[in-house]
């Protein structure tokens, strides 16, 4: 019995510091993106493709996390 409540402990506590370095790639996502379209100058084709890659990634990422989100409550026994 005591096994089971330490391995849904640190599910949760894993779960929790996935969702603090979620939050720290969707900072460095923004300022990335910002950074690639208000750049007017050269390598706009090659910016765009990088932003829209970048996306879907993101999107993906937050797919994944939102998964585990919803698992990680039933887990409980």
């Amino acid at each position: 019995m005591v096994k089971s409540s330490i391995f849904i402990s640190s599910f949760y506590i894993g779960i929790d510091v996935e969702n603090i370095l979620y939050g720290i790639e969707l900072t460095l996502y923004f300022k990335t993106i910002h950074v690639l379209l208000s750049n007017r100058g050269a390598h706009k084709k090659s910016n765009l493709f990088y932003a829209l890659f970048s996306t879907m990634i993101v999107f993906l990422i937050t797919i994944w996390i939102a998964t585990k989100a919803i698992f990680g409550q039933k887990c409980g026994y």
